[in-house]
């Protein structure tokens, strides 16, 4: 595999800060009741005085985000998907045995590994086009890893979904080109993994740059939340110099002037 690269962020087209401003405060979420700050992560919707602002995104292939169960709603990047492409973004707790009614052989799953193919293969092969539907895993590496083994042991049959298992080992997988996160949590499997939406928006973007039918209209806008908060998170730690980021993640996370 060859070395993760660092790549633009401001030179992402979509603009938050146009919409997304500090003085925004909490409001309460019509669904769930909850005070929120733009978007319930818990009902999946922007805020009343953002809704009408944002960007509404129809993705080419329909998005489902299979989320594992531990994976806290509050650290989910994968929510600003169905957030900003809800029509075309599904989100489904694994294991739940609500039923998913989607055929293997059409499906392109955001994973790497040996049987891994790139975009650049598929339309050589001429079979790209067949694909309808793109699956991508929210959750730990380990947890992932859980999600796609053929084994299982009896006392973990409860953590698990067979039909959605099995809809996973038949999906053809897919990989991206490894790039460098800009997530601001701490991970401990270093900067070459991607927070979920940036996973989520790079397969889109090298899925409409090899398709010739696919609509590239604003699939930039994938990453509008993301880029907000990247952006506070450096505006914070720049402002206030006394206060440390951890080298944890990165030497040079914050961009110091």
């Amino acid at each position: 595999m060859s070395e993760a690269v660092e790549y633009d962020l401001e030179a992402i087209e979509t603009y938050p800060e146009r919409v997304l401003t500090p003085d925004i405060g909490r409001e309460k979420c019509q669904g769930c009741q909850k005070l929120c700050k733009f978007y319930c992560y818990e009902c999946y919707v922007a805020m009343p005085s953002i809704r009408d602002l944002i960007p509404k995104i129809e993705l080419p292939l329909h998005l489902f985000v299979i989320k594992h169960f531990q994976e806290l709603n509050g650290k989910s990047t994968a929510i600003h998907a169905k957030i900003l492409a809800n029509d075309s973004t599904t989100i489904h707790s694994y294991p739940s045995e609500d039923w998913l009614d989607i055929d293997a052989s059409t499906c392109l799953l955001l994973y790497p590994g040996k049987d891994a193919v790139t975009m650049e293969s598929l339309v050589e092969n001429k079979t790209l086009d067949k694909y309808k539907n793109i699956i991508v895993i929210d959750g730990t590496w380990k947890q992932a890893r859980g999600m796609l083994s053929p084994q299982m042991r009896q006392e973990h049959l409860i953590k698990h979904n067979k039909t959605i298992k099995d809809l996973l080992l038949n999906a053809q997988k897919v990989s991206i080109k490894p790039r460098k996160t800009k997530f601001w949590r701490h991970q401990t499997m270093g900067e070459s993994h991607l927070a979920t939406i940036e996973a989520i928006y790079f397969l889109y973007k090298e899925y409409t740059e090899a398709s010739k039918n696919a609509k590239n209209d604003n699939i930039d806008d994938l990453m509008f939340f993301f880029k907000y908060y990247y952006n506070v998170v450096q505006k914070n730690y720049i402002e206030n110099r006394d206060k440390k980021y951890t080298t944890k993640h990165s030497t040079d996370y914050i961009k110091y002037k």
